[in-house]
């Protein structure tokens, strides 16, 4: 995550993000349940989303590490991974960047909670889960915090924030279509569609994703999850899959049942 003006967690003893007190939260990062890969554990079953800059994996190749909030910190409880369910229609539209950019975790087992570990909500398919443009947001990940779309060695090792708010959707459509036209220097809107599709959300801040956040958790301030970080470009919105729109296939796919 590139942050201006950002700090880390690195001595914070806070709550859980998704307890979060909105208007008196700084720049810590939460002691929260923190996996490897940044990503969130959902409520009420053995699934977590998922997704990778580097290519598709299978269970072998990764673990599940929660309870801690620094990447080098050996207290954390390690969790397997039995299945990795894929959504149907991830990147199969030309025309949508990282289309249905969505996946469950299955752990092997159940994740034992305790005041470091503890499961978030996720936006249902009520429409009082829909935030409204100018909606305030909290980001968190592990992501790049330098040169963010260059290729470095750089390690990012205490978990970090950022707030944000949602950004207008038909805007943020557009934007991404004048930066394609601008690419191809001709209109793609035929060739190439507009890049997005409902299935995503966008955010805009003095602070943005960067490589190594995907997959992290976007909560609002009621504390429930409402995006999943998915990619960006620089100098347009973070764009991150919108949990509302896929929150039927989530509980079809797991053993949540919408509340």
């Amino acid at each position: 995550m590139e942050h201006i003006g950002v700090e880390d967690d690195s001595s914070a003893s806070s709550p859980n993000y998704y307890d979060y007190d909105y208007e008196n939260t700084s720049t810590e990062s939460p002691d929260s349940e923190s996996f490897d890969l940044g990503n969130s554990r959902i409520e009420g079953s053995d699934y977590g989303e998922y997704h990778e800059y580097s290519g598709l994996l299978e269970p072998k190749d990764i673990q599940i590490r929660a309870g801690v909030n620094k990447l080098d910190d050996d207290n954390g409880i390690v969790y397997e991974v039995e299945k990795i369910i894929m959504h149907e229609n991830y990147t199969t539209n030309p025309n949508v960047y990282y289309a249905a950019d969505i996946a469950l975790i299955r752990v092997a087992e159940d994740i034992i909670f305790n005041d470091r570990i503890q499961p978030v909500k996720l936006a249902s398919s009520s429409s009082e889960d829909l935030l409204p443009v100018g909606a305030p947001v909290v980001v968190t990940g592990w992501g790049y915090t330098q040169a963010c779309m260059e290729v470095t060695e750089e390690t990012t090792n205490d978990l970090r924030m950022a707030k944000m708010i949602i950004y207008d959707f038909d805007k943020c459509q557009n934007d991404y279509l004048e930066e394609l036209q601008k690419t191809y220097q001709t209109d793609v809107t035929e060739s190439l569609g507009s890049g997005l599709d409902r299935g995503m959300i966008c955010c805009i801040g003095h602070s943005h994703t960067c490589k190594g956040d995907s997959g992290g958790p976007v909560v609002d301030e009621r504390g429930i999850q409402v995006g999943i970080v998915s990619f960006g470009f620089v100098g347009l919105p973070d764009v991150n899959t919108n949990v509302w729109f896929y929150s039927e296939w989530i509980a079809s796919n797991s053993k949540i049942t919408e509340s």
